[in-house]
């Protein structure tokens, strides 16, 4: 039997009333009888409760019912922590400013102004959020948690987000020493081509007034609770690159000196996912560990969220699968939204006890395996926290076009079957506009490695002058209505693919014309709709510096969903993986036999186990190959409904490691875990 090691934390709302304590009772009852340990109360009105800014009045009427529910819960063993619904506030919504407020409303780059949210650079509204925010951690709380609304992008209805209101580009006027308009501010930093110079200036703006609002809130919590620790949720980290953030120092804004900070990292959708949303939570918890500074100390606790709250919106099979995904990645708790916000009593929404029960031994079990200092390892994924800084815009008309997408390698490479790592590797795939973030140096020595570009990659790094080092040459692009591309068509047998099996890129909203270079091996070419070769699909190089390069005439960090999937795709990829690796001592894991059947290898200096997860809605029995293996010493499934159970897993020597085949199927949102030796 496993040790007790998850740690539910249960999101709850009681609203202020005068069945506060009967409906705390009922919640300490429900905590006791499932083993939830924590409980992390809502104040200020949570989504459909929420009407705006709290007034003062209001705010004082949360104390009471704050402090009444703490005194019910603690006295029943229960842990409080608190979790105010906004700080800016989420979005509009039909609310409004709260009478006598005089907050300035955030303003889009359009120069449309909110109607209920407000400027992180107003001094009244700062004024308030430090009161606010004070005055609910009286009671005295575990953690304290910030809200993810503490951000410039996504407030609807503004487009893109804010905050373009006249006491921020009066703080952004200050730094460059004359009056700017709204209107200059936004074309000097969308401007096409280079960035110009204010970009880097006005993201400092943001960055500032951001962590100056982070510290009075901390403070204020602190002055306050003194014990309080504060907790942080945060957004896509693409997101956050287009605000200039700067993880280091945000983190360090609310932990102060005491050093200690918690974190709910982005992670899963609200609604039921499959196939390559797992893959794409699973590698966002990885990329997350990377920006925690090791100067800090770090309680980790994802969301797993259920909106509108029900089985109607999230299965109990998806629901596990985040949590177990979760688990794997070494989370410390786990914040789970599960009942409604409408303010229904628990015993109408039977479904959720029985559901944190049945998934508990996994659940257990995972968390024993798989303590938070265990790394990934496979194909690394390159991308950096600045990216938005030295993005490179077309239209220069949208702050998305600051977007630098950060997951579509890791999609892709995890639905075929292959282990990928958020941080450089021995492998490496390099895609899209994060190479502008990159300097001279650093992609030297990138392409003094193994790495697979894609077209705007290539595109790019022609730019800066390293053609050279590449293994094509990028011509020109085609959009969809220049040409009629739409196959890509094997041209070698390290392909493994035979001469008759054609790939479909029709779903491309563009492809670029590439020339190999003498002594590239085209693996693949681009074919018209007759079959008549048109350019070069894909090609592999070793060039002057000992590097091994493929590049492909895909955008695949822009167009990933053009990049139809299918068994032969997975054929040729793994294969590139493959023979980029050779001769590499850490070769990625690999899954075949399987559709949307991702590994997570993860490893110390003294254990290493591999997940299997099946994200497919049918049942699979995938073969595992991984590299420096010479023993399967344990293997287990898990599911939803069913207890950890030992499983049949043959092994057969293969190069340097192993071929497991396994045998037992394995369920959509099952898991299998491989000890390994």
């Amino acid at each position: 039997m496993s040790t007790r090691e998850t740690h539910y934390h249960l999101r709850f709302q009681i609203l202020p009333g005068p069945d506060v304590t009967g409906r705390a009772l009922e919640l300490a009852t429900f905590c006791r009888a499932h083993d939830v340990e924590e409980v992390v109360l809502f104040a200020g009105g949570a989504e459909d409760w929420n009407d705006g800014h709290l007034p003062d009045s209001d705010i004082r009427a949360w104390q009471d019912a704050l402090r009444t529910c703490c005194e019910v819960l603690r006295a029943h063993g229960i842990t409080v922590s608190l979790n105010p619904w906004y700080t800016v506030l989420h979005c509009d919504r039909g609310r409004r400013m709260p009478g006598g407020a005089a907050f300035t409303p955030m303003v889009s780059p359009s120069g449309y102004a909110a109607r209920a949210v407000a400027s992180m650079a107003c001094p009244n509204w700062q004024a308030y959020i430090v009161r606010m925010y004070g005055g609910l951690a009286e009671p005295g709380f575990r953690v304290v948690w910030v809200e993810d609304d503490l951000r410039y992008h996504n407030h609807a209805p503004l487009d893109w987000g804010g905050d373009f209101s006249q006491p921020m580009v009066a703080r952004f006027a200050r730094k460059v020493g004359r009056d700017v308009s709204r209107d200059e501010v936004v074309k000097s930093i969308l401007r096409p081509g280079p960035p110009h110079e204010w970009r880097s200036v006005w993201l400092e703006t943001w960055r500032e007034t951001q962590l100056e609002v982070a510290q009075r809130i901390r403070d204020a919590v602190r002055d306050t609770a003194p014990d309080t620790c504060i907790g942080v949720m945060t957004s896509h980290p693409s997101n956050h690159s287009i605000e200039g953030r700067d993880w280091s120092c945000f983190f360090s804004a609310f932990a102060g000196e005491r050093g200690l900070v918690a974190h709910r990292p982005h992670f899963a959708g609200y609604q039921d996912g499959t196939r390559a949303d797992f893959a794409r939570s699973s590698f966002l918890l990885d990329v997350q560990k990377g920006i925690r500074p090791s100067s800090l100390r770090f309680e980790v606790a994802p969301e797993i969220e259920n909106f509108p709250m029900s089985p109607f919106s999230k299965s109990n099979a998806v629901t596990w699968g985040q949590m177990a995904l979760a688990q794997i990645h070494g989370a410390d708790a786990q914040l789970l939204d599960l009942f409604s916000f409408t303010g229904l009593r628990i015993k109408d929404e039977p479904w959720v006890g029985g559901l944190l029960d049945m998934i508990r031994p996994g659940l257990d079990a995972l968390a024993e395996m798989f303590p938070p200092h265990l790394q990934t390892r496979g194909v690394g994924v390159l991308w950096r926290e600045d990216a938005a800084l030295h993005a490179r815009t077309s239209r220069g008309e949208s702050m998305s076009e600051l977007y630098v997408p950060l997951t579509p390698a890791a999609e892709i490479l995890q639905s075929l079957g292959i282990a990928v790592q958020a941080r450089e590797g021995d492998v490496n795939c390099l895609w899209g506009q994060v190479c502008w973030a990159y300097d001279d140096d650093e992609l030297t020595r990138i392409l003094s490695g193994r790495v697979w570009l894609d077209a705007e990659s290539v595109c790019i790094l022609q730019q800066r002058g390293f053609g050279a080092l590449l293994p094509v040459e990028h011509g020109h692009w085609w959009s969809r209505g220049d040409m009629n591309y739409s196959m890509e068509h094997p041209e070698q047998d390290v392909t493994g693919l035979h001469r008759d099996i054609w790939l479909s890129v029709n779903q491309m909203a563009r492809v670029a014309y590439q020339t190999p270079k003498d002594g590239a091996v085209e693996w693949t070419s681009l074919r018209d709709a007759r079959g008549s070769r048109i350019g070069c699909g894909m090609a592999l190089w070793d060039n002057r510096l000992g590097g091994r390069v493929a590049a492909c005439a895909w955008p695949l960090a822009t167009h990933p969903y053009g990049y139809t999937l299918s068994p032969h795709r997975q054929v040729l990829v793994q294969q590139l993986i493959s023979t980029l690796a050779s001769g590499v001592v850490h070769a990625p894991t690999l899954v075949t036999g399987a559709a949307y059947a991702f590994p997570i290898d993860l490893c110390d200096a003294n254990t290493r186990r591999v997940v299997i997860f099946n994200g497919s809605l049918d049942p699979q029995r995938p073969v595992v190959h991984i590299s420096l293996a010479t023993t399967v010493r344990a293997a287990s499934m898990l599911s939803a409904n069913a207890i950890p159970t030992s499983i049949a897993a043959e092994a057969q020597p293969s190069g340097h490691g192993l071929t497991i085949a396994l045998g037992d199927d394995t369920p959509f949102c099952g898991i299998v875990v491989l000890t390994i030796e």
